[in-house]
């Protein structure tokens, strides 16, 4: 994990019904994601069961095979046989519920643009059926949009709280409801204009040397008057 790039996020104004953006930036990082569009991840912090927003999307699984955030908040989605509930992400090759199919064992997963966690399966019969078994679905990675960001709170790390007083629309399906869609093994780049950064710099700089020659002149004026009064 620690050869992987780091991108610094800055707070980006999704208030508008943007549902497309073209600052993604692909990784190849298997548990990196980016909502291509309007919306916010939700994540929980297990020691106080507080739920924040975010829009990073820099995740990684811990031992358990929980998808979580650099500093271990849970990623929330739906998982079968609990439609409609806000539930921890968990990906593994070896799922409880739903069971894997008979004669089957996964051998890879990947994750949709809908959200959808899936499974790629193979037969274990020798010889394999002449047709591969279905992916299996064991979650899906699920994004909220507001009515109101501008009342969620910073607090740090990428995060924002005061859910409840944005006006949470609904946590549902990404790419429906003008949410942004998933993209896989990408992370969204900071939406700062360089150029515009540096000569904001160069601006800033040579005022501030006029600033500091006016006081340089003022001090020899200063000094000069003196003189002469002696």
């Amino acid at each position: 994990f620690s050869s992987r790039r780091r991108h610094t996020r800055y707070w980006r104004d999704w208030s508008s019904d943007v549902c497309s953006s073209d600052l993604i930036d692909p990784t190849g990082q298997p548990y990196d994601m980016a909502i291509d569009g309007s919306g916010f991840f939700i994540v929980r912090d297990t020691g106080t069961n507080s739920l924040f927003a975010t829009r990073a999307g820099d995740f990684r699984a811990d031992a358990n095979g929980y998808l979580t955030t650099t500093d271990g908040l849970r990623v929330q989605g739906e998982i079968p046989g609990a439609p409609g509930v806000s539930s921890d992400i968990k990906i593994t090759l070896t799922p409880a519920a739903p069971a894997l199919p008979a004669d089957t064992e996964a051998v890879s997963w990947r994750i949709q643009s809908n959200g959808d966690v899936l499974l790629t399966l193979r037969s274990t019969l020798v010889p394999p059926p002449a047709t591969p078994p279905d992916p299996l679905k064991i979650a899906q990675i699920q994004v909220q949009t507001f009515r109101d960001i501008n009342s969620l709170t910073k607090v740090g790390s990428n995060r924002f709280s005061n859910l409840a007083a944005a006006g949470p629309v609904g946590m549902g399906t990404p790419g429906q409801s003008c949410r942004g869609q998933i993209r896989w093994q990408a992370l969204e780049q900071a939406n700062v204009d360089l150029a515009t950064q540096f000569t904001d710099l160069m601006v800033t700089q040579r005022g501030y040397q006029a600033n500091a020659k006016i006081i340089t002149t003022s001090d020899e004026i200063l000094q000069e008057l003196i003189n002469l009064k002696r």
